[in-house]
């Protein structure tokens, strides 16, 4: 008898580096997760629309970045086009206050590198996702 598969998180970061340290992150919790490109979203290089089909995540997990006021209008398109109705998104930051001070009192989970950030995150998955 086969285990069934881990849940398949998307990230979707703007810096290569970060997805795959929050893929790493996220897979040493018992969390599968595929990576996709917020610049390549932005250039049309990859659909959104068409990623999360082809990899059917239980959630996004989205970093906002600086500049934060453009990048949670990006965010907040995305929700749109994701149809976040469908997949529920976490969102994450790695400076709270200033993304707060741009577009005023988020959700966001502030990452600061530490291994207590990803069970945080890990919780927020399984609440968004209703495990």
């Amino acid at each position: 008898m086969t285990s069934p598969r881990p849940p398949l998180v998307a990230v979707v970061n703007k810096i290569p580096t970060l997805s795959t340290y929050c893929r790493r992150g996220l897979e040493t919790h018992g969390i599968r997760a595929v990576c996709g490109g917020l610049r390549d979203f932005r250039r049309g290089h990859d659909d959104v629309v068409e990623f999360i089909k082809r990899h059917n995540p239980i959630v996004l997990l989205c970093d906002i970045s600086a500049p934060y006021a453009a990048n949670w209008d990006y965010l907040e398109v995305l929700r749109l086009i994701a149809e976040s109705g469908v997949v529920p998104f976490v969102v994450t930051t790695a400076n709270k206050r200033a993304l707060e001070k741009a577009v005023g009192s988020t959700d966001a989970i502030e990452i600061t590198g530490t291994t207590e950030d990803f069970e945080v995150v890990t919780a927020a998955i399984a609440s968004a996702h209703g495990i």
